[in-house]
Order: structure tokens, then C-alpha cells, then sequence
């Protein structure tokens, strides 16, 4: 197959013969790392989208734990996967592997983001999201998310946290004293602390 490829002049030809070697090195020979290679140049030189090869190069890098070609493989399958369900997934999935494994707080916020809009309704991913953009100095990111959770959670002691938080961070790093007023304004009117 490897020998074929290397004559075949069609791409999607070329493209298949090297999918199906990577697949077979893969899958019946037991050699992730070499099928990692493989079909990363089937998704990085011939097809981007080649969803057969972006799957089996996914196992493979989970296989041989090739931690920096999965997390690239991941990206490109979340970007082009349109179901919000398989897109928490696939967003949770990266982000958990770049901020714990990869140490790229960067493509972890991405991921993050990406969850956040996929499933609105969960808060663990905009609680991590806070703390990585804390971590980064974004904070006006990190002043929309606070603001979120504020609205979105139902525990009063973590809303009126986020909120004070959010008062804090307007202030102080982004000297918003209105903005910081109009935050805890309504917790001093409810008698909130």
C-alpha cells in the first residue's frame, strides 16, 4: 500500500491507499505510533476532512498516547462537527487534555469557550473557563463569564460570589468603578453579603 501511494498521482487515490496502511498498522499490527504518522499526513497534506482517517488517527494517538497529534486531531473534528451533543464532547474531551496533560491553557480556553456555547446549561466549564482566563490576565473575558454564571447558576452563595468577583476584577484591573457599582448595587439592596 505504502509503495502504491508513493506512484498514485489522483489524491484522493493516494489519500485512501494511505489511510487504509495507516489503518492496517493501526488495527492489525498493532503499531499506533507508525499509523500516528501515517494518517496524520493523510489529514495534514491530502485531506483535512477525511473523517475515516481523522477517527482512526484519534484511536491510534489514544492508542500510543500521542498527546499532541490527538489534541490537533480533536481540534479539527470539533470544528467541523455541527451536533452540540458530540461537540461537548469532543470540547471536553480536548480541553481536559490541554490543560491537564498538555499544559496549554491557550487551546484549553478554546475548548472551554467552545463547550460553554455547546451546552450553556452546564456550569462546569464556565467555572473551569474563569479560572484559566484568571490564570491567562484576560479579564475581560473572564468579567462576561463571571457575569454569566451570575445569571446562570442556581446557588445563591455562588452567585453573589461570581458577582462580587466580578465588582472586584471591574474595578481593579479594569478600573470600571460604575461597572463594579452597578454589580453590587443590587446585593446591597437585597440585604446581600
Amino acid at each position: 500500500l505504502l509503495r502504491l501511494s508513493a506512484i498514485e498521482t489522483d489524491p484522493s487515490e493516494k489519500r485512501d491507499l494511505l489511510y487504509e496502511y495507516g489503518r492496517l498498522l493501526h488495527t492489525h499490527l498493532g503499531q499506533a505510533a507508525k499509523a500516528v504518522t501515517i494518517l496524520r499526513g493523510v489529514v495534514e497534506q491530502l485531506d483535512p476532512d477525511f473523517e475515516p482517517a481523522l477517527d482512526e488517527l484519534i484511536e491510534a494517538c489514544t492508542k500510543c498516547g500521542d498527546d499532541v497529534t490527538l489534541a490537533v486531531a480533536l481540534e479539527r473534528v470539533l470544528l467541523r462537527e455541527r451536533d452540540d451533543e458530540r461537540r461537548v464532547e469532543l470540547a471536553q474531551r480536548l480541553a481536559d487534555l490541554c490543560e491537564y496533560k498538555l499544559g496549554d491553557r491557550d487551546r484549553a480556553i478554546g475548548a472551554l469557550q467552545v463547550w460553554v456555547r455547546a451546552a450553556s446549561a452546564e456550569l462546569e466549564p464556565q467555572r473551569r473557563l474563569i479560572a484559566l482566563l484568571a490564570a491567562s490576565g484576560r479579564h475581560q473575558e473572564r468579567l462576561e463569564q463571571l457575569d454569566t454564571l451570575a445569571e446562570r447558576t442556581n446557588s445563591d452563595a455562588e452567585r453573589v460570589s461570581a458577582i462580587v468577583s466580578a465588582a472586584e476584577l471591574a474595578f481593579e484591573q479594569l478600573r470600571d468603578a460604575d461597572g463594579a457599582w452597578s454589580r453590587l448595587l443590587p446585593l446591597t439592596n437585597r440585604g446581600e453579603q
